[in-house]
């Protein structure tokens, strides 16, 4: 499951910045195995639509693999988030995950074979009781993990028109054989939420649809808050939202700053002129929320503003009859189930340590990526009827 060149700089790190404990309690990580087949050739899939059973060419046959990217979260990487993407894969999905280097993983590794280990700055201003200070820090490494996404995004469509060194050595290529026509879904969790979330409405004209597990709402960029929660999407809700945590950082220039009009004006103008943001809205795009109990109990990730939102039916598109998008809660859950980590520890450390609930952590993972994975076909459905109408 772990690289064996990183495995035990992983454990040590992960437990440095959370637990404070040595990494050999995480020795279990470096024992388990995944049931997959490194650089594998992507299958063709055949299509079965009536429109092109007269037609025998082979481009025709060819049905091409719908796109994900995927954002872990906070005190993770990607090699602690593979369950969710590899049931996707096995379901015919392409899944790109991302190793973020804004300093929120414990480590990554570089492409120079160095360690970036985890920027404590933040975990410090929470732990100095600097609430605010800390969520706008975190809002600010969410800039940097959206424009990573983005990247990593464009590189996976060039994927489908040309194929890399890296990829070609290998013997895989992914030439003609991406769904680049119908956008790609940004998955993550918790501090991955977040960011798939923001840059979805930074870039709603990419996104087929959005997955987020659990996450962190607070920690989304200003805009991408305003686009989840509009004035008129919450003006009928007797549930309040006003920006979160201190509110947006251009509501703070309202107060004596003498260029709080100047400011303002330059945001009314930065949002005017972007013709994406004209044409396309985050609420243009199917959504997924799944929240563990843990956290809807608490409250946590806006789950009871995202759940008013769906009651509503003003979350997502909101053609009568055709939307995809979905709330719901895993029972028995809790926060960490979302990501490998409770399959890795010993269960009853899990339960000892509040990281897993009284199910076991594979039917929690499994349910998770059955409901996932029904939510994008049901996008795959529904977009299909959109497009006849």
């Amino acid at each position: 499951h772990l690289k064996p060149s990183m495995s035990n700089i992983l454990c040590d790190a992960t437990m440095k910045y959370t637990m404070k404990l040595p990494g050999w309690v995480l020795h279990t990580w470096c024992l388990a195995q995944l049931p997959l087949l490194r650089n594998a050739e992507p299958i063709d899939l055949e299509r079965d639509d009536d429109d092109d059973k007269n037609n025998n060419s082979d481009e025709s046959k060819q049905q091409s693999l719908p796109l994900v990217i995927y954002s872990h979260g906070l005190f993770g990487n990607y090699v602690t988030y593979t369950y969710q993407p590899l049931c996707l894969a096995a379901a015919g999905y392409v899944v790109l995950m991302l190793d973020h280097g804004d300093g929120s993983a414990p480590v990554v590794q570089k492409r120079d074979g160095s360690f970036l280990f985890h920027d404590e700055h933040c975990a410090k201003l929470s732990r100095d009781g600097k609430h605010l200070e800390h969520i706008r820090a975190r809002r600010s490494q969410t800039k940097q993990r959206i424009s990573e996404l983005l990247s990593a995004t464009q590189s996976l469509l060039n994927l489908n028109e040309t194929n890399i060194p890296q990829l070609q050595s290998l013997g895989v290529s992914f030439v003609n054989k991406l769904d680049v026509e119908n956008g790609v879904t940004f998955m993550g969790h918790s501090f991955g939420g977040a960011t798939a979330l923001s840059a979805a409405a930074q870039r709603p004209d990419l996104v087929r649809a959005v997955v987020a597990h659990e996450p962190a709402c607070d920690w989304m960029t200003d805009d991408g808050r305003k686009a989840l929660f509009p004035d008129k999407k919450c003006v009928d809700s007797e549930i309040s939202y006003s920006g979160g945590t201190g509110g947006y950082e251009e509501d703070d220039t309202k107060s004596d700053d003498d260029d709080a009009e100047e400011k303002k004006e330059q945001y009314e103008r930065r949002m005017s002129s972007s013709s994406l943001l004209n044409r396309f809205k985050l609420h243009d795009v199917d959504m997924l929320f799944l929240y563990s109990d843990q956290w809807a109990a608490k409250g946590w990730g806006s789950t009871k503003q995202i759940e008013d939102l769906h009651k509503r039916g003003e979350l997502g598109p909101k053609e009568e009859g055709v939307s995809a998008s979905d709330y719901g809660v895993i029972a028995d859950a809790t926060h960490i189930e979302f990501s490998d980590c409770s399959m890795l520890t010993p269960t009853w450390i899990g339960r000892a340590s509040g990281n897993c609930g009284k199910r076991s952590p594979h039917d929690t993972a499994q349910e998770i990526a059955s409901r996932t994975i029904l939510f994008l076909e049901n996008v795959k459905e529904v977009q299909g009827k959109r497009k006849q109408e």
